[in-house]
């Protein structure tokens, strides 16, 4: 069972995701917790669009080797989706 306090996204701050890269594939996806306290996932593959995930979904991912987690403020995730 994966403690979801290991979850980097449990102690963020309002403002920031956490956004990752495959260092293989160069793809890169958010997560964010939004105001519903829902994590979502938002990749490049989709378009950025917002898909709810769970929390050992998010710790299964950040596990791969190949993933390059780096918390960043929202900006980020809304310039990538067209917001801003």
């Amino acid at each position: 069972m994966i403690d979801p306090a290991a979850v980097p996204l449990s102690d963020q701050s309002n403002g920031e995701v956490l956004c990752c890269i495959d260092r293989r594939t160069e793809w890169r996806w958010y997560y964010a917790i939004d105001s519903d306290s829902q994590i979502r996932r938002y990749h490049e593959f989709h378009d950025y669009a917002g898909e709810a995930v769970a929390c050992h979904d998010v710790a299964m991912k950040l596990g791969f080797d190949r993933a390059s987690p780096a918390r960043v403020i929202r900006m980020h995730l809304d310039v990538d989706r067209g917001v801003l």
